[in-house]
């Protein structure tokens, strides 16, 4: 009987030590995990950055290009105004 008893009591640690194993790495995953959500999250926020920063530079070029059409309208005008027939 205290064979029987020992060898289920064996059993009964092998057991416990198994799922204090699989406990750990469950709680590792869960932290990798973690780990890659806020990589996420982070490189999300800096692609969102990016794209206001594109839309803000794209802006300021059209404005730019807007600028340098009215300067050569002027330019030609002027031009013109010089020139002889």
């Amino acid at each position: 009987l205290s064979g029987k008893v020992r060898t289920v009591l064996e059993e009964i640690l092998t057991m416990t030590q198994q799922t204090s194993d699989a406990a750990r790495q469950i709680r590792l995953a869960t932290q990798q995990q973690r780990t890659a959500s806020e990589q996420v999250v982070t490189t999300m926020r800096e692609m969102n950055s990016l794209s206001k920063q594109t839309a803000i530079s794209a802006e300021q070029i059209v404005n730019t290009i807007r600028q340098l059409s009215e300067l050569a309208v002027r330019l030609k005008k002027t031009i013109e105004q010089f020139k002889i027939n």
